[in-house]
């Protein structure tokens, strides 16, 4: 399997992707690239003269947000529609979970050498959550029975930073109609006031509210 540096003016971002990123979580990998650079090549499928992403089309939005030129990619040849679909399905959702002691242990040692901000700008669970993860091996030495209720209370702090996600509603874009859309989002952020986490969120929201003031300044003008 040979990784290969492309323009990124010759990747597109597959439009039936169905993976899906809130403003937090790009932020993080923004954060990420920034820090250690992109160590995970794009997967990407032969396109005509040009490629489509299976995996990283949120890598590849970041990497353009940055005046990045190239990427190194893996190039899948001859890679049908539907297993194109599947495998991008695939690659976003199969994986294992963290196991509570390692977890800890990363979580200490990564909060011994860095400060608390960059961990968690870069890691998605809380920060209370990696506190409590990183307290463990000190809890089991001193006091074993309170193991079970450390890991219960680390898991409500996880479920509670999960319930105020935000909520998340999915459209279909053809290739044109997703890039009207992220137009029109840019030219909105400039009006997001305050320090709204979720600022694309927000700008989208302004351009709907907006869209539905004029129209109602129609039907009364009309009526009128």
């Amino acid at each position: 399997m040979t990784v290969v540096d492309l323009p990124l003016d010759r990747i597109a971002a597959a439009p039936w992707n169905a993976n899906r990123m809130d403003e937090p979580m790009r932020t993080r990998l923004a954060v990420s690239l920034g820090r250690y650079g992109l160590v995970q090549p794009l997967l990407v499928r032969r396109q005509g003269e040009n490629f489509e992403t299976i995996a990283g089309a949120q890598r590849l939005g970041v990497l353009r947000t940055r005046g990045e030129a190239t990427a190194p990619c893996i190039v899948l040849d001859d890679l049908a529609d539907a297993d194109a679909r599947i495998l991008s399905v695939a690659l976003n959702r199969i994986g294992g979970s963290d196991d509570p002691n390692a977890l800890g242990a990363i979580a200490r040692e990564a909060l011994a050498v860095l400060p608390a901000e960059v961990v968690q700008t870069l890691l998605p669970q809380s920060l209370a959550h990696l506190q409590a993860l990183s307290d463990l091996p000190r809890i089991a030495a001193e006091a074993p029975q309170r193991m079970a209720e450390q890991l219960a209370a680390a898991g409500r702090t996880w479920e509670a930073a999960k319930d105020l996600a935000f909520d998340r509603v999915s459209f279909a874009f053809t290739s044109e109609q997703r890039t009207a859309v992220d137009r029109a989002v840019e030219e909105a952020l400039p009006r997001v006031v305050g320090d709204d986490p979720n600022r694309r969120g927000a700008a989208l929201a302004l351009i709907c509210a907006e869209w539905a003031a004029g129209q109602r300044r129609g039907a009364v003008h009309r009526a009128v």
